[in-house]
């Protein structure tokens, strides 16, 4: 293969790096190095011609002192492995050398490791003019002793001073120096003061981590899971100096930055003709108590378009309801969620006032169409199929009812929801409308759903009865010996799993028949679920949140990297870019300085925020 056909190779492979937006810049600019420098040891190969001769009489050399290496029983294979890769003698083995003065005292063994060198590349001086727009040296020295205006009011550029030390990933540390203009009122009377803006660094102020570096950790954290304990271990071994407390500080920070982009994401989300809404655990660490890891949880909300995370400490449903009255939910906005959420929430009783007898007037309101996922009913009876251990047999605790009638019911209601899945698919890939949807459905999926609760009524009612006269005769029996009798009888008509699948879908009858008269209505929540994937492994990545500041920044990352993932966006150069654009609209975030910057509101325009939508940075 010649030189030619090698570089036309490699340029291929360079445009496929390009191409895929999973790979970290970093990672591709280091690939892209490596490829060129293959290129560059091709070419110089081809120059030089070594003699074929030179060449065996060279590793016959070679050959030859590793035999008579191998040959000394005095060198190990542990010791030779020690001088190979560490280049010298290892402490450890140094005294069983046969070199070794057995009289001397052995080192003391070392407590501290040493600090790795910062590997500085290059160090570059960055001036901006008093408008934050980048200039060259020469321009700012021209600039000095000028008279620059703000409303009216004028300035003398003094000089430039020193506003941050920003450091960026390269290969090794390029160290960026920020130059600003200071600037002296004309008028030694005028309370006119001059900020000048520059959001490279104004971001994070008074620390050398750049907005593209914090961007890189992200992409670190999220993308590849990894705990900040092992990104600061990584980042020192390029001569970074950040501990794992800094950087989980930096993300609290930070958050508020970010915050007024999920805002505006709630908004467009909440408006979506669907919505899935689910919840998971996490777990926190409350400040002062030592040693306590408390359960908190991540609300989820999902669309076509994004998804957006909340942390809360409550597992309860009034989270996510908020948020959609919050965000002017539609009427007929379909939103699907699991059994926690029970067929009333998605009502809303509002106070009219007072009657004669000193009773409150209410209205109940109806916020949205509420669907349950029929997955989560289908898991029901999976359950039950799972009598059967190992060898085909019931498991010990279902032994004693009837498993055999329970384990073929199972199977029918689930091959039968399977059913009613793939009706609906086929029915809206061949619908062209709504009403089409709607149509389809009443004459193909509802006569499914219809025969599925007639077939097992009866069970249901049987169910019903058999716990009533339970109910019954344990308040009869109640203090008697009966009672402890009945405690120990485990024996029934049906088996307590099948009976909660069975309940559990005719209690809920109503909202998981809901999609049946909504177009945008659909059958499953398995796009959160499937998100929360994500959110288990970082469970086992790291202990939990150290507060729920920290678990509020986590859930304002995670809602934009799950959304960028969405639309194939890498949420590396994402961040990178965003980060730098809400710094120039800082001033327009309400915040609260001493709670580490939490965010309150901000008056930053929607079309602004449209801009940051992680889908219009989707390559096209």
């Amino acid at each position: 293969m010649d030189y030619s056909s090698i570089a036309s190779s490699i340029s291929e492979m360079e445009k496929l790096l390009d191409s895929d937006p999973s790979i970290s810049p970093f990672l591709r600019m280091s690939m892209k190095n490596n490829l060129q420098l293959m290129l560059l040891f091709f070419k110089q190969s081809q120059d030089t011609i070594i003699s074929s001769q030179n060449t065996i009489e060279e590793l016959k050399s070679l050959i030859t002192a590793m035999a008579a290496q191998m040959a000394n029983k005095n060198i190990t294979i542990k010791k030779q492995n020690s001088t190979i890769f560490i280049g010298k003698e290892s402490e450890k083995n140094k005294h069983n050398s046969t070199d070794a003065n057995p009289d001397e005292p052995r080192k003391a063994k070392a407590t501290k490791k040493a600090k790795p060198a910062t590997i500085e590349s290059s160090v570059e001086y960055h001036y901006f003019n008093h408008n934050g727009q980048l200039i060259t040296k020469e321009q700012a020295d021209a600039l000095k002793g000028q008279k620059v205006y703000k409303n009216d009011h004028a300035f003398i550029i003094e000089g430039f001073f020193q506003t941050g030390k920003k450091q960026e990933l390269v290969i090794g540390i390029k160290t960026v120096i920020g130059m600003k203009p200071t600037l002296k009122p004309v008028d030694a009377n005028s309370t006119e003061t001059w900020q000048v803006i520059v959001p490279e660094f104004d971001f994070l102020k008074k620390t050398p981590m750049s907005a593209k570096l914090f961007a890189y950790v992200s992409y670190l954290r999220f993308s590849n899971k990894m705990p900040l304990n092992r990104i600061s271990e990584h980042l020192k071994n390029q001569g970074f100096s950040f501990t794992r407390q800094s950087l989980a500080e930096y993300f609290i920070t930070t958050d508020y930055l970010l915050r007024p982009i999920v805002r505006y994401l709630t908004k467009r989300i909440v408006a979506s003709p669907w919505i899935g809404v689910d919840e998971t655990f996490f777990k926190s660490h409350d400040k002062g108590a030592t040693g306590k890891t408390n359960r908190t949880y991540l609300v989820g909300i999902t669309s076509d378009i994004g998804v957006i995370f909340y942390y809360t400490d409550s597992r309860g449903t009034d989270t996510a309801k908020q948020i959609l009255i919050d965000n002017n939910i539609s009427r007929n906005t379909f939103v699907i969620t699991d059994g926690l959420y029970k067929i009333d929430w998605n009502k809303l009783a509002v106070i009219l006032g007072i009657d004669e007898n000193g009773q409150e007037i209410k209205e109940i309101i109806i916020l949205f169409e509420h669907g349950l996922c029929w997955v989560h009913a289908k898991r029901y009876f999976c359950n039950v199929s799972n009598f059967l251990g190992d060898n085909n047999k019931p498991t010990k605790s279902t032994v004693t009812h009837n498993w055999e009638q329970d384990l073929e019911s199972a199977i029918d209601i689930q091959e039968r929801i399977s059913l009613i899945f793939k009706t609906d698919n086929d029915v809206r890939k061949k619908a062209k409308n709504e009403q089409e949807i709607l149509s389809y459905r009443a004459s193909e999926v509802k006569p499914l759903v219809d025969k599925l609760y007639d077939d097992y009524q009866k069970v249901y009612d049987d169910m019903t009865a058999i716990k009533k006269e339970n109910k019954a005769e344990k308040k009869a029996n109640k203090g008697t010996e009966l009672e402890l009798l009945k405690k120990d009888t485990k024996a029934g008509k049906y088996s307590n799993l099948y009976i909660s699948a069975v309940t559990y879908l005719f209690k809920n009858k109503e909202n998981l028949k809901s999609f049946l008269t909504n177009p945008n209505g659909i059958l499953h929540n398995n796009e959160i679920e499937g998100m929360f994937n994500d959110i288990a492994v970082l469970r086992k990545s790291m202990l939990a949140t150290s507060t729920m500041r920290g678990g509020e920044a986590l859930a304002t990352v995670y809602s934009l990297y799950q959304t960028c993932k969405k639309h194939n966006v890498n949420i590396e150069e994402y961040l990178a870019k965003v980060y730098l654009k809400m710094v120039e609209h800082s001033a327009k975030i309400k915040i609260e300085i001493a709670d580490q910057k939490r965010y309150i509101s901000d008056e930053i325009p929607d079309e602004v925020l449209e801009e940051m939508m992680p889908w219009n940075f989707a390559k096209s």
